[in-house]
């Protein structure tokens, strides 16, 4: 026997509910919802996916379907890493791991094969991802993974269905999975993560393992100089990359500038001053607050710089045999060049020069142009270049259009 749940009568009888309790079947919904005694809000969907209802309630359709339940499991991938001579484990968040949704619902009524053959069509020849219309949630986008079907002889007009659904939330290719933030901002922010990941590695490393008092204060001032040049070299990426736009990473700006200051008291951009040739500057400067624009160059001398530091701080613990002792800080080290590097390359990539037309307002020479568009002097060269077909590059006429790059600093 099979009922119109649209009919009141129909979803009395599927309900073994009294029909005079059903003359308004929304308002018996919303009391089974508590919507009617205050208790909560809830919005409930006709549950489809791509068009093809499973959960019949508001729509007229020429069949039946209900939802028995849907089920949602979720949660985080977790790295589990375990070390020699170490008690327990330790872990890292990879992110979330993508939703899955099982259902159970019911095909029945007249018209139920016609609509179980359009998602059965669906499910079985297109392996592409679709909209399920979740009864709760709303709209989600997912890809079938596993689907049956049952008919037994006890149910006339009438196949179970069980489905489930997983999240596609971008496609393989895209920037979202070559790069979760393309930009040298994102990869900014989390490269001063390891500002405090290191020192509280340290922290816990030195608490669980007897050294030499001598050999304790080497680490510690070999940490203290590589933080600093790291937090300095991140202050020098992010004037570069951010076009001196500093506010929302006052971790990197210097206390003149109105930067926050570090645990150690020294703000970030007051470790190292970079001259022309950054590649022979290997002092530690705390009293220096010089930001300037690097070059290409620069910025890879600054990322290889840190790189050695690390690696002469790597060799004083090998040096010593305490390679299995140091190993959750060795890995940070690794991570924070990567990290490092990951700024470097996004930054020099985002920074690439883009070219506008300027169109002289009078008679000007190269050097004006390039005052009046706020570059430097020595960028008189690259605009000679972008403009080989110039009389002179001191008496341009008025209305002459000249190619000018926005950015010529990497």
């Amino acid at each position: 026997m099979s009922f119109n749940l649209n009919n009141a009568a129909d979803f009395a009888a599927a309900t073994s509910s009294a029909v005079g309790a059903l003359a308004d079947p929304l308002a018996l919904l919303n009391d089974v919802l508590g919507r009617n005694s205050g208790k909560r809000e809830w919005k409930i969907y006709e549950a489809s996916f791509d068009g093809i209802i499973f959960h019949v309630f508001q729509t007229v359709q020429d069949f039946n379907a209900g939802l028995t339940s849907i089920a949602d499991s979720g949660g985080r991938r977790i790295a589990v890493f375990k070390f020699p001579y170490k008690d327990g484990q330790t872990t890292n968040d990879l992110g979330r791991d993508g939703y899955s949704y099982s259902i159970d619902c019911i095909f029945h009524g007249k018209g139920y094969k016609d609509a179980w053959n359009n998602l059965k069509q669906r499910l079985d020849t297109k392996a592409i991802p679709g909209d399920l219309i979740h009864p709760i949630t709303g709209k989600v986008r997912v890809k079938p993974k596993t689907w049956s079907y049952t008919h037994t002889s006890e149910s006339h007009q009438a196949v179970m269905v069980k489905m489930e659904f997983v999240e596609h939330s971008f496609s393989v290719g895209s920037t979202i999975l070559t790069d979760v933030d393309p930009t040298s901002k994102g990869a900014l922010s989390g490269a001063l993560d390891f500002l405090n990941k290191i020192q509280s590695t340290l922290t816990t490393v030195l608490a669980t393992v007897n050294l030499a008092r001598t050999f304790v204060s080497t680490i510690n001032n070999s940490i203290a100089e590589l933080t600093a040049f790291y937090r300095s070299a991140l202050a020098l990426f992010n004037f570069t990359f951010n076009q001196g736009n500093t506010t929302d990473t006052p971790e990197t700006v210097s206390v003149q500038q109105g930067g926050t200051v570090s645990t150690g008291g020294t703000s970030g951009a007051n470790a190292v001053s970079v001259s022309t040739s950054p590649s022979q500057q290997d002092n530690i400067d705390s009293t220096s607050a010089v930001l300037q624009v690097l070059t290409t160059q620069q910025v890879i001398d600054l990322v290889n710089q840190y790189r050695a530091l690390v690696e002469t701080l790597l060799e004083t613990i090998a040096a010593q045999g305490a390679e299995i002792a140091f190993y959750e800080l060795i890995l940070v080290l690794k991570q924070s060049c990567n990290a490092l590097q990951d700024v470097a390359e996004k930054g020099i990539k985002s920074a690439k020069p883009t070219v506008i037309q300027y169109k002289l307002f009078r008679k000007m020479s190269l050097r004006e142009v390039a005052f009046v568009n706020g570059l430097t002097p020595d960028d008189v060269l690259v605009l000679d270049a972008l403009n080989p077909t110039l009389d002179s590059t001191n008496d341009i006429p008025i209305g002459t259009v000249i190619q000018v790059p926005t950015n010529v600093a990497v």
